[in-house]
């Protein structure tokens, strides 16, 4: 497995990897190992067509490398390889959160999501201790398998460390349990909200 770290110098490249998130995604699957463009457009779900611009536009860029060659009848199957095992994208290159257009994409499929449901609209209340909360209001006692949840906490700050390490197992549960099935968009961020009268 490659083992050092790789400074992304080249602007164009940095704010790709930190734009495209697919682009991204398949770059870091070559990490682990070798794979071909075939291999890669199977476990990707991506077409032959798709998996080869993206794989070649990785390699003119330097960040993948061809580890070997595979002989058959007529062209040899070429296994490629990540040039290192993190990529260092430096921030006068970039701006904003690595999950931009992760972010983005949520947010459509939300919208898209609850546009097509059978929900009545939106419900703006309060919990039983009175915070306010926002959620969908339609066909109750039906399990989705699409949610957004927000919460307004007033945490110390190791009662919001303890949250986070949380999540992080819970998705990390998950992500364990991951196989057959679609591919779910799943986000979840922890953040000091700015006081009021402060800037």
């Amino acid at each position: 497995m490659p083992s050092r770290l790789k400074k992304v110098e080249d602007g164009r490249t940095a704010r790709m990897l930190m734009e495209d998130s697919p682009r991204r995604r398949l770059l870091l699957s070559f990490v682990a190992r070798a794979r071909s463009v075939s291999d890669v457009a199977a476990t990707e779900g991506l077409a032959i067509g798709a998996a080869h611009h993206i794989v070649t536009d990785l390699l003119k860029r330097g960040l993948l490398g061809i580890e070997r060659e595979e002989k058959r009848g007529g062209r040899p199957i070429k296994h490629y390889r990540a040039v290192a095992a993190r990529y260092l994208l430096p921030l006068e290159h970039v701006s904003g959160s690595p999950g931009g257009g992760l972010a983005r994409e949520l947010r459509r499929r939300l919208d898209d999501e609850l546009a097509r449901s059978d929900e009545e609209g939106i419900l703006l209340d309060t919990d039983g201790e009175g915070q306010p909360r926002v959620s969908w209001f339609g066909a109750r006692g039906r399990r989705r398998s699409v949610g957004e949840f927000w919460q307004m906490l007033r945490l110390g700050e190791a009662d919001a460390a303890a949250l986070i390490g949380e999540i992080d197992a819970l998705l990390e549960r998950y992500r364990a349990r991951s196989g057959e099935g679609r591919e779910f968009l799943i986000h979840a961020a922890v953040v000091p909200r700015r006081e009021r009268g402060r800037q």
